[in-house]
């Protein structure tokens, strides 16, 4: 009798519990490894945050800080790359933190070029809304008034950055400074008077060349450039050059104290100058030799009388401003109150007080009347 054996079964093998989570998990183990090896560019990081949702939950800190850490804003900066700034100092903890507060907030595209007063140990989002706050810029503010004279300037700014005044010196005579082409290399008269802001490690060229690019700005404004730096129309005695517009505004600066004076003492220039006279201010001698030197009829007709800025004994304008003036004396300057005086005499330069003749013998006797006798 033939039997037949029958072949056991087999049970189907249970699949393994988890099996497609761990092909998930060394999905994201590759690509992580991948991004921190570079293999996948800079974006990989992000792409794996946005596919699996944050790598930790411990890539942030949290409140306002600590320590004050200031941190600098290059023009151009990205997120990525303030953050990574802002990583290598302490203040996030991580750069993807400040990455994604700055792409959850529109704001992070006003970020100005700048140094702000942050702290170390900050939550991403507070480091974000401080470098979007203008009052935590950090910068140095220097008020520059009119009618200083350049080595004055320099001076100040030496004080008020810590920085030395030689470099100021030197920056003034850099070839990379910004005057225009009329300007003879000199930079007086180009430092215009206004309040600045500097930024931390902003160099002395730098400022200065602020200061110049800001005086520029005004003689296109004011009509006595136009853009390129060339002469502009308008009255300022018959349409004077902008070199001469400027050195007559530098003297009224020195001259009167008013602004209602300015117009009539630019006119007494200009009316003086165009009839081959002398101009007579006393400004521009006080300029080379120093404000405490007294002028004497010894100094004026002796040992000072070929001074080029003996302005009583030699015709025309000095060879340079004698000061840096503001915006109400070059407009005087380019358009002058119309009237005939020829002489004028500021009896009380703080009270901005100033008398103006048109003759010769009334200002012989207001000279005698109050005291001056050169």
């Amino acid at each position: 009798m033939t039997t037949t054996q029958e072949t056991p079964q087999r049970s189907p093998r249970p699949p393994r519990p988890g099996r497609g989570a761990e092909r998930v998990k060394s999905a994201i183990a590759v690509l992580i490894a991948l991004a921190m090896l570079g293999g996948l560019g800079g974006g990989a990081y992000y792409a794996v945050h946005k596919a699996f949702g944050k790598v930790s939950t411990t890539d942030d800190w949290s409140g306002e800080g600590t320590a004050a850490q200031p941190v600098t804003v290059e023009k151009g900066d990205t997120a990525a790359v303030i953050g990574r700034r802002m990583k290598a100092l302490g203040v996030v903890r991580t750069v993807q933190a400040f990455v994604d507060a700055a792409r959850a907030d529109d704001r992070s595209a006003k970020i100005q070029p700048g140094t702000y007063r942050l702290r170390k140990h900050m939550g991403a989002k507070d480091a974000l809304d401080l470098l979007l706050d203008p009052t935590a810029r950090v910068s140095i503010k220097v008020v520059v008034p009119e009618g200083m004279t350049a080595e004055e300037i320099v001076a100040l700014l030496a004080k008020k950055t810590k920085l030395p005044q030689a470099q100021f010196e030197a920056a003034l005579t850099n070839p990379r400074l910004g005057l225009p082409s009329w300007a003879g290399g000199k930079a007086e008269g180009f430092l215009f008077p206004a309040t600045y802001a500097f930024e931390p490690g902003d160099k002395p060229l730098a400022m200065v060349q602020q200061m110049v690019a800001q005086a520029r700005r005004q003689f296109v404004k004011l009509g006595i450039t136009d853009a390129s730096g060339a002469p502009a129309s308008g009255d300022g005695g018959a349409n004077r050059a902008p070199y001469d517009v400027l050195r007559v505004a530098s003297m009224l600066e020195k001259e009167v104290n008013s602004q209602e004076d300015y117009g009539k003492a630019a006119r007494v220039a200009y009316n003086r100058l165009d009839s081959h006279q002398a101009l007579g201010f006393d400004s521009a001698l006080h300029y080379s030799l120093g404000q405490d030197v007294p002028l004497t009829t010894e100094i004026i007709d002796g040992k000072e009388r070929d001074n080029p800025y003996n302005l009583r004994r030699r015709p025309g304008l000095p060879p340079t401003p004698i000061s840096n003036p503001g915006a109400a004396t070059l407009a005087a300057a380019m358009d002058p109150t119309p009237g005939d005086w020829l002489y004028f005499l500021t009896i009380d330069m703080k009270k901005g007080t100033t008398l103006f003749f048109k003759t010769n013998s009334e200002f012989v006797a207001a000279k005698a009347k109050y005291g001056i006798d050169y």
